[in-house]
Parts: C-alpha cells; sequence; structure tokens
C-alpha cells in the first residue's frame, strides 16, 4: 500500500513532524481529489489550474507525480517568478512545488505534501 500525507506549519511557518492527514491512493489519481473523497479540504480556488490556491510543497515522492501539462507549467512558472522577486532569488531553491488540482499520481510509492501558503 501507498500513501499520500499532508504534513502542516506551524506559527512559525516550519512544518511540523506529525501528519495532518493520511490517504491511499490508486495510480491515476490527483491530489486534490484523493483528499477530497475523505473530507478533507485543501487549500483551493479554481480547480483547473490557473490561480495557485491549491499549491503544495512536494516534500517527498516528487518523481512519482506526473510532468505538469501546459496549464499548470504556465501558472507554475509566473508563481515562481512573482515569488523570486518578492522573496529574492533562489528564495525557491531545491523546493518541489506543484498544484494539487493538476499533479496526477504516476507510480505507487509513498508521498508527502505541504500546503504552500
Amino acid at each position: 500500500m501507498s500513501y499520500v500525507s499532508v504534513k502542516k506549519r506551524n506559527d512559525k511557518k516550519e512544518i511540523t513532524a506529525e501528519d495532518e492527514c493520511k490517504v491511499e491512493f490508486v495510480v491515476g489519481d490527483v491530489l486534490f481529489d484523493i483528499f477530497e473523497k475523505v473530507d478533507y479540504e485543501l487549500p483551493h480556488g479554481c480547480l483547473n489550474g490557473g490561480c495557485c490556491s491549491c499549491l503544495v510543497e512536494v516534500l517527498k515522492g516528487h518523481e512519482h507525480l506526473s510532468f505538469p501539462k501546459a496549464r499548470e507549467s504556465e501558472t507554475l512558472t509566473k508563481f515562481k517568478e512573482n515569488y523570486e522577486r518578492k522573496h529574492g532569488k533562489d528564495s525557491l531553491n531545491m523546493k518541489e512545488v506543484r498544484l494539487s488540482c493538476q499533479a496526477t499520481i504516476i507510480k505507487n510509492d509513498d508521498i508527502v505534501i505541504c500546503p504552500f501558503k
């Protein structure tokens, strides 16, 4: 069995060690949909890859997710440009970010995410 887990951030914006939610998945599931099925609400907005409200940091298992399609890729590029303009170049260094409404699981292995905001 493979699981996708959600971590949370504390008041200092540090990622906590404990899982807030952990759910078994099937290859082909979209991250956002997995949690919706168990009534766990990830942050979201448009749910079509255009607004970045569902942005998550992939802490483990990014290689088990599909490559971003055109819409998600455009949205992530704009987000990264704006974020680095505001917080400095390399502020996203080594962070894998994805839109939970667009990222599809392509391999059975554990994945850990944390809402970005």
